[in-house]
């Protein structure tokens, strides 16, 4: 006789609320006890407002879907290779004069493929958000399997690639080591600012001193005794006497 296959115990679905709420109401029909009575009343009322509250949270998302959405793209990405995301809401009636793709990405086309050999180009998404003021550490780029490059360090092996001052710096920021670094908080820039105010005015004290400082055509002019010889400082100098021994030397 061939050995019995064990019976596979079929998972039990977790109960919702709508069936504790059955199973309270029916609890509820029974119950004398007023004191037990109350606390049941409680449970049911507490699974209402979280029904509701369920029910309102799916109603936004319906209404979400509704709401047509404004899809932008980077210059030069064809419009045909992103999925339109209000097709994908059912919201989409334009058909085949939609300018975006109304074809899902296949499940082939998720998986990841191996890497090319050839140099890779930066994410436009990137770029541009980078020009848009748009980028932050919780940038995602909205393509799920984009090839591109995204990080600094992705680019160490690529010579070819050009960056824009703007973009580098902000690659390069990324391989920044955030604990061995001073974070920038509001107290640390109000400190910075301070000190930044007094250096700037004390450099402009130095100028002006050196601006009101009395030159000296100016002292001549509004203190010419200062500028004056006194009779007994020297001797009386005879120029023509002078002139004619030097032109008795030269002859």
């Amino acid at each position: 006789m061939g050995k019995s296959q064990p019976q596979v115990k079929k998972e039990k679905k977790p109960k919702t609320p709508k069936d504790i709420k059955k199973e309270l109401e029916a609890k509820l029909f029974g119950e004398k006890d007023k004191k037990k009575k109350k606390e049941i009343q409680g449970q049911i009322k507490k699974i209402d407002m979280e029904i509701e509250a369920e029910n309102k949270k799916r109603k936004d998302v319906e209404i979400a879907k509704k709401v047509t959405i404004r899809q932008l793209i980077p210059v030069g990405v064809d419009p045909k290779t992103v999925f339109c995301l209000n097709f994908k809401n059912k919201n989409c009636n334009l058909g085949e004069k939609c300018q975006f793709s109304h074809i899902a990405p296949k499940k082939e086309d998720q998986l990841d493929d191996k890497q090319d050999t050839g140099p890779k180009l930066v994410c436009k998404f990137l770029i541009d958000a980078l020009n848009n003021r748009e980028f932050s550490s919780e940038w995602v780029c909205p393509l799920p399997k984009c090839k591109d490059l995204h990080k600094m360090t992705e680019m160490s092996e690529n010579t070819e690639i050009e960056l824009s001052l703007e973009e580098f710096l902000e690659l390069q920021r990324q391989t920044i080591d955030a604990a061995k670094s001073t974070p920038v908080t509001e107290e640390t820039f109000k400190i910075w600012k301070e000190k930044k105010r007094k250096e700037e005015e004390l450099h402009a004290k130095r100028l002006a001193a050196l601006s009101t400082a009395p030159k000296g055509v100016d002292l001549f002019k509004f203190q010419p005794d200062i500028f004056e010889d006194d009779e007994a400082d020297g001797d009386d100098i005879d120029y023509h006497a002078r002139e004619e021994v030097e032109s008795d030397q030269e002859e």
